[in-house]
């Protein structure tokens, strides 16, 4: 009986045990950041099932030029198709930032931006270098990290040519 007072306490004060142990973790961080690192390796050796692994099988994904694909097998089917094309996979790209924040136990956001320098147009023409915002939320599913939903877009100056 004595244990069970400080207990129906804390379950009436509004925080939980599952509560107090909420603070994501290293191990947490690096599967989120190691999520992004296997699409950036995906990009560089045209993996398109590799880019497609860490997304949750319902996935919402929007390139840069605003093709949606939904759930992973679709993303996996476009990045297929994207891959096959030589102009769209030259070049490299170097990530600037990722800032990563958690939401909750078991929910991030991940904003990131990239550069993308040498990629080509289809007559090909090298593009001036690419600045590329990600937008990445991220859920824990039966302990693993999944994407739930990555919106890509171009960062454009006014007034440079697209």
């Amino acid at each position: 009986m004595k244990l069970l007072v400080p207990l129906a306490a804390l379950l009436f004060s509004g925080t939980s045990v599952a509560g107090a142990q909420s603070s994501p973790s290293a191990a947490d961080s690096a599967a989120i950041l190691g999520a992004i690192a296997n699409w950036e390796r995906a990009w560089t050796i045209q993996d398109p099932e590799l880019a497609a692994r860490d997304y949750a099988a319902d996935a919402d994904w929007t390139n840069a030029f605003g093709a949606r694909q939904l759930g992973r097998d679709s993303i996996e089917a476009r990045l297929t198709q994207i891959f096959q094309l030589p102009f769209v996979t030259a070049g490299s790209t170097q990530y600037e930032y990722h800032d990563l924040r958690f939401l909750g136990r078991d929910v991030a956001l991940v904003r990131s931006r990239s550069l993308r320098a040498g990629q080509q147009l289809a007559d090909g023409r090298v593009q001036e270098t690419r600045r590329i915002n990600h937008l990445r939320v991220f859920i824990k599913r039966d302990g693993r990290w999944l994407i739930v939903s990555h919106l890509i877009g171009d960062e454009r100056t006014p007034g440079q040519p697209r």
